[in-house]
């Protein structure tokens, strides 16, 4: 009696080997594809920040002092860290809302009611009353009045960033009689803060004398400020600080 052998499907050896070379290649592609997509990201914030630098400077050298300054001693007076709800690291509400989002023109503060449209004040000229420098809209208020960035745009929408946050232009005191004129960037996930610490201090170590400078946590204290260190998850959030002019020592720099 003949026994009839039963044919059997699957895949041979060969067959496997492609089939594995062939996932291998398509994850290693969506692989490649996210780090591109994260420098890109990444990049992207580094354009702002040197774009907003950019502008500051551009303000400068027409009007001879820094936008915001109203009084003229080379300090930009709003103080990001020292603002209510500044903190606040479940969301960007209390940050967006110190932006004016109104679409509103902005005016001289003579002609208007100081505390219902102060979000639409520019530095009065001389011979004007003294305009306040503790408002985040005044920098770019300024710039709008000059010309150097559009009317047309809000301030909300203008600073924006690519981690869906906020940049803030204003001052910090590092130390108890240094104050700095800085560029801080609310909410950056470590990952993107590492990538932007590349291209800006040249290294993803964070160091005591670069430009660009990591905070974390819920508050910020003069003399003990900034990272070492990275979060150990790089989903965690860190405000990050970009000083445009002097740069603070290394003593006045760790925590």
């Amino acid at each position: 009696m003949k026994f009839k052998r039963s044919k059997q499907s699957g895949f041979t050896l060969v067959e496997l080997s492609v089939v594995v070379l062939i996932a291998g290649l398509l994850l290693m592609a969506v692989m490649k594809g996210q780090t591109m997509l994260e420098n890109a990201r990444a990049q992207k914030l580094v354009n702002d920040i040197k774009n907003v630098e950019a502008l500051i400077g551009q303000y400068e050298n027409v009007k001879g002092r820094l936008p915001g300054d109203c009084n003229r001693d080379g300090v930009i007076g709003f103080a990001p860290f020292a603002t209510a709800g500044f903190f606040s690291l479940t969301g960007n509400a209390a940050r967006s809302d110190l932006y004016d989002y109104s679409g509103s023109d902005i005016g001289a503060t003579a002609g208007e009611p100081a505390v219902a449209v102060d979000g639409l004040a520019f530095c009065a000229e001389t011979g004007n009353t003294a305009t306040a420098e503790s408002n985040a809209n005044r920098w770019l208020n300024d710039m709008r009045a000059e010309g150097v960035v559009s009317r047309a745009t809000t301030n909300r929408l203008f600073t924006k960033h690519v981690a869906e946050d906020f940049l803030f232009v204003g001052s910090l005191a590092v130390a108890s009689t240094e104050v700095y004129n800085v560029i801080v960037i609310a909410n950056v996930p470590t990952w993107m803060a590492k990538k932007v610490a590349v291209n800006i201090n040249g290294s993803e170590s964070l160091s005591s004398r670069g430009q660009l400078r990591a905070v974390a946590g819920t508050a910020f204290t003069p003399g003990a400020a900034f990272l070492v260190s990275w979060p150990a998850n790089n989903d965690t959030v860190v405000n990050l600080v970009y000083f445009f002019r002097n740069v603070p020592n290394a003593a006045d720099s760790t925590t």
